[in-house]
């Protein structure tokens, strides 16, 4: 994320940023927004892991050490880049809050390797959304230079996490097929709903923001 220093997210993203798609642009507002809360939920997992005596060896450290880093950039990151989008949208989009507090709560309740299960899952699909999106990248057209960066650098260096969560020895090596199901089954949902929340309530405030700046034109 280094390449976003010399960069500022634009002080215009009420619009359709990214390639002039209103339905896109708040999708990826709403995935930014959930990104802090979803990462420090993986950050504090793959700590706890590293704790272990199983885990001391150099090249676990190194990946998990790396992973972490690369998380928190990704953090942060964001976290600047949906600060300029509450410049327009005002607040956090619904559904936000109970995301964060879903993830809390697993924090305090989950055991550590249905964590790390939970983990892996979730940083799979990661990995199939990014390799999707980098696939697309190159024809999309942003307004926002910081968006552009900012999606694609954290989309290439997700493809290669889920594999530094397999070799952490908390992960289960059975199949544990129940809990990867009922993982994906919670990432699914949980994924639906907040999105089913957030983005329709986004591209209305964008509607609603580009309706007042012609009114004040005209």
């Amino acid at each position: 994320m280094q390449g976003l220093r010399h960069l500022t997210p634009s002080r215009d993203l009420a619009g359709a940023w990214c390639d002039s798609s209103l339905l896109l642009s708040s999708v990826l507002e709403a995935l930014s927004f959930a990104t802090p809360a979803l990462e420090k939920f993986f950050i504090r997992a793959v700590l706890q892991a590293l704790d272990a005596p199983a885990n001391d060896a150099a090249r676990v450290q190194a990946q998990a050490r790396a992973f972490v880093g690369e998380e928190a950039s990704h953090s942060a990151a964001h976290r600047r880049f949906n600060l300029a989008l509450l410049g327009y949208l005002g607040s956090p989009p619904p559904g936000l809050r109970p995301l964060e507090a879903a993830l809390e709560r697993a924090t305090g309740a989950l055991s550590l390797p249905t964590r790390l299960i939970a983990v892996e899952v979730m940083e799979h699909a990661s990995a199939l959304l990014s390799a999707h999106y980098l696939r697309r990248e190159g024809r999309l057209a942003f307004g926002c230079a910081f968006a552009q960066h900012l999606f694609a650098q954290h989309a290439r260096e997700e493809i290669g996490h889920r594999a530094v969560i397999h070799a952490l020895a908390g992960v289960p090596r059975v199949p544990q097929r129940s809990v990867r199901a009922l993982a994906w089954a919670a990432l699914a949902f949980a994924g639906a709903g907040y999105l089913c929340l957030a983005v329709p309530w986004i591209m209305f405030r964008k509607r609603r923001t580009r309706r007042n700046i012609n009114e004040t034109c005209a």
